[in-house]
Order: C-alpha cells, then sequence, then structure tokens
C-alpha cells in the first residue's frame, strides 16, 4: 500500500526555523540552550523605537515571534515518539526552562512598548479625568452664591489652560458650555443678590420709619 508523500508544514512564523528540527535532535543531545541562545540574540539585536507606529509594531512583532518559537518548542517536545518518552522528565524539565526563558525573554524585548503603553493609558485617562472635571464645574450640591460661582469660572479657566493634545476639540466644547452656563449663572445671582440687598435696605427703611414715628406719637 503506497502512502502519501508528507506536505511541507505551514511556517511558523518564529525566530528559529524549528520546523526544520526534529524533537529528539533538539531535546535528546543538549542542543536545546545553542537554539534558545540564537532565539535571544535575534530577538536582543532589534533596536527597539516606540516613538512611532512602525517602531511599535516592529517591537510587538518580534515579541510575538519569541512567544512562536516557545510554543513550537514546547509543541515539538509534546509530540515526541512514544520510544523517545522514556527521558520524559528530562524532557518536561527542559521544556520548562524553554518557557521560562522565553517568556523572560519576550517581556524584555516588549519592555518598551509595554510602558509606553502604560504611559499613554496614564496620559489619556489624566485627559479624561480632567475633561470631566471641567464638565462637573456646573453642578453644586446647593444652590451656589455669586463666589462661589466666580471660583467655578476660576477653576474652569484654570483647567483649561493645559496641553490637551488629541482631547483640544473636545476640551474646547466643554469649556466653552461650561464657560457660557457659569457666566450666565453668575449674572442670574448677582441680579437676585441685589434685588435681595435692595429689599433689604426698604425693609429696613420702613423699619426705621415705623421706630421714629412711634417716639413721635410718645
Amino acid at each position: 500500500m503506497m502512502t502519501q508523500p508528507a506536505t511541507k508544514a505551514e511556517p511558523i512564523n518564529a525566530l528559529v526555523e524549528v520546523e526544520t528540527l526534529k524533537a529528539v535532535e533538539v531535546y535528546g543531545n543538549g542542543r536545546i540552550d545553542s537554539i534558545i541562545d540564537q532565539v535571544e540574540r535575534e530577538a536582543r539585536a532589534h533596536k527597539a523605537d516606540i516613538s512611532t507606529p512602525a517602531g511599535r509594531k516592529a517591537v510587538a512583532s518580534i515579541a510575538h515571534k519569541v512567544a512562536r518559537s516557545k510554543t513550537a518548542l514546547d509543541t515539538m517536545g509534546k509530540e515526541l515518539t512514544e520510544e523517545a518518552r522514556q527521558t520524559i522528565n528530562a524532557v518536561n524539565e527542559e521544556r520548562k526552562r524553554v518557557r521560562d526563558r522565553l517568556d523572560a525573554l519576550k517581556d524584555e524585548v516588549r519592555a518598551p512598548l509595554t510602558n509606553w503603553e502604560n504611559a499613554e493609558k496614564n496620559r489619556v485617562a489624566d485627559l479624561e479625568n480632567r475633561v470631566a472635571r471641567l464638565h462637573g464645574l456646573t453642578n453644586f450640591e446647593s444652590i451656589p452664591d455669586s463666589k462661589e460661582i466666580e471660583e467655578a469660572i476660576t477653576l474652569a479657566n484654570s483647567l483649561y489652560q493645559h496641553d490637551w493634545q488629541e482631547f483640544q476639540g473636545r476640551a474646547d466644547t466643554v469649556w466653552s458650555e461650561v464657560k457660557a452656563r457659569l457666566e450666565t449663572m453668575l449674572a442670574e445671582r448677582k441680579q437676585y443678590e441685589a434685588e435681595q440687598e435692595e429689599l433689604e435696605r426698604l425693609r429696613k427703611e420702613q423699619e426705621e420709619r415705623r421706630i421714629k414715628e412711634e417716639r413721635e406719637q410718645i
């Protein structure tokens, strides 16, 4: 009975062409260290540049290839023939070393990108928080007096004076709305306070006249 010829495996997209290696050769004669050394050399030879999208993509690609190298070598250990499994304990230890070293290498290679991503998250979160604070300045727990409204306007101007970067459009819109709302509130409150002062002045005059009239009658 004729057997079909073996088809060529798809490329694994790893830093080392592990698809050309045989499991017994890799795990049976101490070659694993030299293979991992080769992966490390090729990964560390790449100079990380996270200043551009292309540079960040390149870092992510190298880290991905390290992960694929780890997966390919680990899978190769799993697929050893039964005859070779007499050394299963040693193989498993080697597989663990493969995983540990290449996981560490992947983290090392990706560290510049990971740090940049974390910094980006913090930067965006800070801008989001600043927009939210600006937006919330028209919300008061109770009816504010004119002094409180003026303080809110001062704070709004202070928050707006910032390098908003890609948030500039949102900041412009929110600040314009908040400023307009606070200025309207301030004008209405000052008018109300002036009216109350005038009413109080009239009340005092009326009270003084009443007291004067009572004294004249006496």
